[in-house]
Formats: structure tokens, C-alpha cells, sequence
């Protein structure tokens, strides 16, 4: 036999935490329970295990018009819930500015910190005040990997008349709400979230970097291999796109083709060279990593390096004039860097995001372009 105790809310408490277990139990299908807090953030277990399983939501009305939504089917039922603390701070800073500009557009963007330390077990809403300014725009939901000094996407959702936005959240961290016109989700039917690719390839699409290609198909070409037109076209967008001159080519270029200004410049900016006296660039010939390795080397001004390639079981099979340029941008998994494979478009995109990709080396993934000492 189990004996149940009455509970004793919390000492101090304004919130008689009895009475609300009492009106979630009596209260009807679909039904509301709303909690004004009154300055409290601890939301005692007892409510959540009487919230569990039922078809009713339990909203508490934090300060500074914040709120949490909890549905009880969200929550599991039978299982022992500690007392939780649901504090969260609006417009905090803990996440790096440079990070913050990675992902925050026009409309500015708000961080959020929540108090209790790790995941709820449970999934719920945080009700956050944006504005009525921003009716109808996105706000962005992020999360910061702090260990790996990146901002992960999680959700978006669309501020409301009343200028709040709903956002499913299941763990504490600090969070980041970019406000922007369009979602961040990735939109590319081959560029799925939660892999290895999918913050430098959201801030690619983002920063206007690349895009998918344009032929209609809504296919980013995640595995497909880079071209050295492609990479130039990158850079070139990066850049700005710049006035430049494409009448003097190389013989294998053509002035009317989609890459003929970010191949002028790459070229006029000593970013490209071309094949052997430059007679020659191979737009549409995949790039390899070393190629790769070089290019960034060059748009990076030609840094210094301060380490040797020895370590590297591969290292004889890098070429020469790619050997500082390897050492200074090229990440490889242990022990190889893999010069001379092909880079597939995905992989390009931790060597041009800012943050190199984001976090410790992982096995699975292949090994992409990094920012080397500057």
C-alpha cells in the first residue's frame, strides 16, 4: 500500500500549490489552469505529477509578461518529478556577440536564459514578449552549444498580434530568438537539421553566401562535388559582389555564363590563379581540398602557419605550392588531411563559416575546411 501525504506547498510560497493540483484534477478535458507566480519560479513536482497524462494545460504567468504553456499530455505519467525551477531571464548576454551575429538579422534578436540546469523531462512552451512591431515576423528559436561555442536551431514561430511568440522548449540553456521575415529551418530537400553540415550550410543560405541551385529542384547538392566556379561564386558573394571587369577571361571560361564576374574577380584579387600559366581555370572541375586549402589561404591574405605537416601520414601527397596553404586551413581526421580528395559542397562550409564549423573533431563526420592561425 502507498500512503500519499498531503502536500505543503513550498515555505514562503504566495501560490497555494494545493488548491492547483485540486482544480488540474477537477478540471475538464481541454481545460486551462492558469497560475499568476507573483515573483516565484519553482514549479513543485506534485503539480507535475498531477498534470501528467491529462488533456489539460497548466500556464504560469511569470514577470516581465513572460509565460509557460505545459500540456499535460506532454508530460509523462508515472514518473517522479523534482521540483523545477521555470525562471527565465529575457535580454541576458551570455552568448558571444560574434556568435549572436552569425544568425541575428535587421530585426535584432533576444537571448533568453533559463534558470534550472539541464533537460525538464518534458516538453513545453515558453510564451515570449517580442513587441507588437514584430507581428508577423519569424522568431527564430537557437540554442547555444556552449562547449562548442555554436548555436544550434532548434524551431521557429510567428509573432503574434500581441507581440509574443510560442516556442517549444525541453531543456534549460541559454537561447537565442533571431528575429527575422523568413524561418531559419533549412530549405533544401536534401539538407536535413541536427547533421554535421547544418549550421554552416543555414548560415550560407543565410548570409547569401550559396544558395540551392537554381534550376527548381530545391536541392542544395549537400554531396555533390564543389566546383572551382562555385567556390569562386562563393567567395565573390561574400565579398559583395564587387564591380568588376570579366572581359579578359581565361580560354576555357565564358563571359556569359553564371560565374564570369566571380571568376574575373577571384582572379583579379589573386585568390585563383588558374592552371599553370593561368591559361586555363577548369570552371566546371571539381575542387580538391588542397585547391580548397589554397583558395582560403589566398582570400585570407596568405597567413602565416606554425605548424609542419609531418604529423600527417598523408602529408607526402600534398602538392608543393598547397603545402602552407594545407597546414594553415585544412582540418583531417587523424593523422590524414586527404589533400587531393574532392570536397563535396557540404564540407565547404565550415571552412567559410566564421566559426569553423563549430565544436570538437567527430569521427563521423568528413573532415572539412577550418580557419588555421591568422
Amino acid at each position: 500500500m502507498t500512503v500519499r501525504y498531503p502536500y505543503a506547498p513550498p515555505a514562503h510560497s504566495c501560490v497555494d500549490w494545493g488548491d492547483v493540483v485540486a482544480e488540474i484534477e477537477g478540471s475538464v478535458a481541454g481545460g486551462r489552469v492558469t497560475v499568476y507566480m507573483g515573483g516565484e519560479t519553482v514549479l513543485p513536482g506534485e503539480v507535475l505529477e498531477a498534470l501528467a497524462g491529462r488533456d489539460v494545460t497548466l500556464v504560469l504567468e511569470m514577470d516581465d509578461g513572460v509565460a509557460w504553456e505545459i500540456r499535460g499530455g506532454d508530460v509523462p505519467e508515472g514518473a517522479p518529478f523534482s521540483d523545477t525551477d521555470m525562471c527565465a531571464e529575457l535580454d541576458t548576454d551570455g552568448i558571444p556577440a560574434g556568435v549572436v551575429n552569425l544568425v541575428t538579422g535587421e530585426s535584432g534578436s533576444v537571448q533568453v536564459t533559463l534558470a534550472h540546469d539541464g533537460e525538464f523531462g518534458f516538453a513545453s512552451t515558453l510564451v515570449v514578449p517580442l513587441g507588437e512591431k514584430h507581428e508577423g515576423l519569424f522568431a527564430n528559436l537557437y540554442r547555444y552549444d556552449g562547449a562548442a561555442g555554436a548555436l544550434r536551431y532548434e524551431a521557429a514561430g510567428v509573432v503574434d498580434g500581441d507581440g509574443a511568440a510560442r516556442l517549444r522548449i525541453d531543456r534549460a540553456s541559454q537561447w537565442l530568438v533571431a528575429l527575422d521575415d523568413r524561418p531559419h529551418a533549412l530549405p533544401f530537400a536534401d539538407a536535413g537539421e541536427g547533421r554535421w553540415y547544418s549550421e554552416p550550410v543555414r548560415w550560407a543560405w543565410l548570409s547569401g553566401a550559396m544558395g540551392g541551385y537554381g534550376d527548381g529542384s530545391g536541392l542544395f547538392g549537400t554531396d555533390d562535388a564543389l566546383t572551382r566556379a562555385q567556390m569562386a561564386a562563393v567567395l565573390y558573394n561574400l565579398a559583395g559582389k564587387p564591380e568588376v571587369d570579366a572581359s579578359s577571361l581565361p580560354a576555357d571560361c565564358d563571359a556569359d555564363e553564371w560565374y564570369a564576374r566571380a571568376v574575373a574577380w577571384a582572379l583579379q584579387e589573386g585568390i585563383f590563379s588558374g592552371y599553370g600559366d593561368g591559361s586555363s581555370l577548369g570552371p566546371g572541375d571539381p575542387l580538391t581540398r588542397e585547391q580548397a586549402a589554397a583558395v582560403l589561404y589566398n582570400a585570407a591574405g596568405r597567413p602565416g602557419a606554425g605548424a609542419g605537416l609531418t604529423s600527417f601520414s598523408d602529408a607526402g601527397e600534398a602538392s608543393p605550392w598547397a603545402q602552407r596553404a594545407v597546414l594553415g586551413r585544412l582540418r583531417g581526421r587523424p593523422q590524414r588531411r586527404r589533400a587531393g580528395g574532392r570536397l563535396p559542397r557540404a564540407a565547404a562550409r565550415p571552412g567559410l563559416h566564421p566559426s569553423g564549423g563549430g565544436g570538437p573533431h567527430d569521427e563521423t563526420r568528413p573532415p572539412g575546411l577550418t580557419p588555421g592561425a591568422e
